[in-house]
């Protein structure tokens, strides 16, 4: 069941592939929806295989090679990264997001050997 946004929510771009896309995504369907103040635009997955399809109900809007031409193009205001080798990868791009006052948050579930 989606939530319902506003125009004061996030509009809000997932960065991720596998198990942290899936945790992230899992995360938000089910946790305080009622409360959470982002629409999610869309999915960047490096997956090829994804691309132009639909992921947990989200839309896949291209690899993470196409960042630049889905933020001038749907007014993204946040930025989840579910994906830390991007994280370590684009520091210079991150700063450069947090320059045009987007909100960069990074997701990335504990996970322990036992």
């Amino acid at each position: 069941r989606r939530y319902q946004t506003n125009e004061t929510h996030f509009k809000t771009l997932i960065i991720g592939s596998g198990y942290e896309l899936g945790a992230y995504l899992r995360r938000a369907a089910y946790r305080n929806s009622h409360i959470i103040t982002r629409k999610i635009i869309g999915i960047l997955e490096d997956d090829t295989s994804v691309s132009n399809s639909v992921v947990f109900g989200f839309p896949v809007l291209g690899q993470y090679k196409d960042i630049k031409n889905v933020l001038n193009r749907d007014n993204i205001t946040e930025i989840i990264i579910c994906d830390y080798e991007f994280y370590e990868k684009n520091q210079n791009f991150i700063e450069k997001a947090k320059d045009m006052k987007i909100t960069v948050k990074l997701y990335i579930s504990d996970v322990t050997e036992i």
